[in-house]
């Protein structure tokens, strides 16, 4: 029938689903009988008026294992402003010694740093020494205040530097990779305090940490990229070859303060007065003394 006829047409009602309401860690007596369970413990509201048998299931507790031992170093890729000081580091701030190794230096370095295998330790410890150094050269040369960076990521570097060897890095290819990465972070770390004006002591400590190194790997007979000659050897005598071979001809022009050079030597003889004359203390005065008197003749001073 249509509306003119005065009756009203059939019209199809829809039930809405309703959620699901029932109890899924209710106890086995709600769930027989299909109703849902208040949950209540030990005895469920149903159960208690209908006096029955009121049994939940059991639950398992979730536990989190916890592997034994510190916190493991979490690596992280380059953001935006790591990126920049990577760059510097390609282009102005990358380590001049050891020498002629710049090829190692802006290229082996750097393709380490840019692994995607984030587990390796010799790419995070590359990631961090570039990007430290770049941003102590930038701290230094620049007016950006980047302290705080610079010993964050210097943190991470001595981190790495002095972690527990895994046991693929104990011997073969795996060791001669981590010696390596650890000179280059070494050498890193010396020129990063530099930048940042530290004291003589942390100087000279990573001064003692490159030689170490580098005795380290001569003696477990792998090569070195820092290494020049064959990569196998690096000696005090290559060094002064290759300044020699750079510096012959060159037109040296004589100091410009020699009254800085006679206030070295009068501070030299006074530490000459107080000194007890031991080889290692003589064998000093004669080489500062050597490098004060040719100042104008840096080849003949070596």
């Amino acid at each position: 029938m249509d509306v003119a006829d005065g009756t009203t047409p059939n019209r199809t009602r829809y039930r809405a689903i309703k959620a699901h309401r029932k109890s899924r860690a209710g106890c086995f007596t709600c769930k027989g009988r299909r109703i849902k369970c208040c949950e209540t413990r030990p005895r469920c509201v149903n159960c208690s008026r209908g006096n029955l048998h009121c049994v939940y299931p059991e639950t398992r507790p979730t536990t989190i294992s916890v592997q034994p031992g510190g916190v493991q170093y979490q690596s992280r890729g380059f953001s935006l402003k790591d990126m920049r000081f990577f760059h510097d580091f390609m282009t102005a701030s990358y380590p001049h010694l050891p020498l002629e190794c710049d090829h190692a230096w802006t290229n082996d370095i750097p393709l380490l740093a840019q692994q995607v295998r984030h587990s390796s330790s010799q790419a995070r410890l590359s990631r961090e020494l570039t990007v430290s150094l770049g941003a102590a050269h930038l701290h230094r040369n620049t007016d950006l205040e980047l302290k705080g960076t610079v010993e964050q990521h210097r943190a991470m570097a001595l981190c790495g530097l002095v972690e527990p060897q895994s046991d693929l890095c104990t011997h073969g290819t795996g060791r001669e990779g981590r010696l390596n990465a650890q000179l280059a972070t070494a050498y890193a770390l010396n020129f990063t305090a530099s930048y940042m004006g530290d004291t003589m002591s942390s100087f000279l400590t990573f001064v003692r940490g490159c030689a170490s190194l580098s005795r380290e790997i001569i003696f477990s007979g792998y090569s070195s990229p820092f290494f020049p000659q064959d990569g196998h050897t690096m000696l005090p005598e290559h060094h002064t070859q290759i300044m020699t071979r750079r510096l012959q001809g060159a037109r040296l022009a004589p100091f410009p303060d020699n009254d800085e050079i006679q206030k070295a030597k009068r501070s030299l003889s006074y530490a000459a007065r107080v000194c007890t004359f031991t080889p290692v203390e003589v064998e000093m005065l004669v080489e500062l003394q050597n490098v004060l008197d040719k100042n104008t003749e840096p080849i003949k001073a070596t």
